[in-house]
C-alpha cells in the first residue's frame, strides 16, 4: 500500500506558494455537499441517500477506484485551460489546512486522471509513492504545463473535509445565453450555504480569461447537457 504523508504534502504545497486546492462538480451535487457541510465521494453520497446528479458512467468510476475518493486539483482547471471544467460548473476553493487533519491512509497523489488509466499500469505508475517523489518533478511538471495531471485524492473512509472550516470561495460558471438557468443555480447554491451555516460566503460568477472558450462550448451543448450540469 502507498502511504503518503499529508503533513509533508502540506509543507511542499506551502513551499510552492500553493495555499488552496480546488474541487468542481455539478450544481446539484455541490448543493448536496454544502447542506451536508462536507465534501463527499459518490459512494458516500449514495450511502447517505443524498440527491446527486446522475453519473455518466458509474461502472467507470467504480473500476477506476474514483467511486470512494474526492479529487482535488492544484488549480481551478477552468482558468488553467481557459475552458469550462469538465467535472462541473461549480468550483470550491479550499484551504490546504485541511491536510493537517487527513489520515495518511486516506491520501493519494495521482500522476494521471484515474478515469483515463490503462489496465496494465501498476499502482506506482498511477500514484506517487511519496511526497519526495512529487517534489523532485514538481517544477518540471509546472514548467511543462503538466501539473494538472497531479490530482490529490482523498478517500472518505475516515477523512472528511469540513466545508464550514475550509471552504474559502465558491464560483459558478456564467451562462451568457441561459441567464435564467444560471440565476436558478446561483440562488440554489446561496440557499444551501445559508441553510448549512456558511452564509458568510456567497457564490461568485467565475471570471474568465479574455480568450476563454467556455461560453462557446456551453452554447454547443444540448438543453439536457446543460440541465445536467446546472439544475439544482
Amino acid at each position: 500500500m502507498i502511504i503518503v504523508s499529508p503533513t509533508e504534502l502540506y509543507k511542499l504545497l506551502k513551499s510552492k506558494g500553493i495555499k488552496y486546492l480546488y474541487y468542481s462538480s455539478t450544481v446539484r451535487n455541490a448543493c448536496s455537499m454544502i447542506r451536508a457541510n462536507t465534501l463527499m465521494s459518490f459512494r458516500l453520497l449514495s450511502l447517505n441517500e443524498i440527491t446527486i446528479s446522475p453519473i455518466v458512467n458509474i461502472d467507470l468510476y467504480k473500476q477506476s477506484s474514483m467511486w470512494n475518493k474526492i479529487p482535488l486539483y492544484l488549480y481551478n482547471l477552468h482558468g488553467y485551460f481557459t475552458r469550462q471544467n469538465k467535472n462541473g460548473p461549480v468550483c470550491f476553493k479550499l484551504s490546504i489546512d485541511f491536510l493537517l487533519k487527513i489520515h495518511s491512509r486516506d491520501l493519494y497523489i495521482s500522476k494521471r486522471n484515474p478515469l483515463n488509466q490503462r489496465s496494465n499500469l501498476t499502482k506506482y505508475d498511477l500514484c506517487y509513492s511519496s511526497v519526495e517523489e512529487l517534489s523532485q518533478c514538481f517544477d518540471a511538471l509546472y514548467n511543462e504545463r503538466k501539473i494538472h495531471k497531479t490530482i490529490i485524492l482523498i478517500r472518505d473512509k475516515k477523512s472528511q473535509i469540513d466545508l464550514s472550516e475550509y471552504l474559502c470561495e465558491i464560483s459558478l460558471d456564467y451562462l451568457n445565453d441561459r441567464h435564467l438557468l444560471f440565476k436558478k443555480s446561483e440562488q440554489a447554491l446561496n440557499n444551501a450555504l445559508k441553510e448549512s451555516g456558511i452564509g458568510h460566503l456567497s457564490v461568485k460568477p467565475f471570471k474568465c480569461e479574455k480568450f476563454c472558450f467556455c461560453q462557446t462550448n456551453y452554447n454547443e451543448m444540448s438543453r439536457e447537457e446543460l440541465e445536467y450540469l446546472f439544475l439544482p
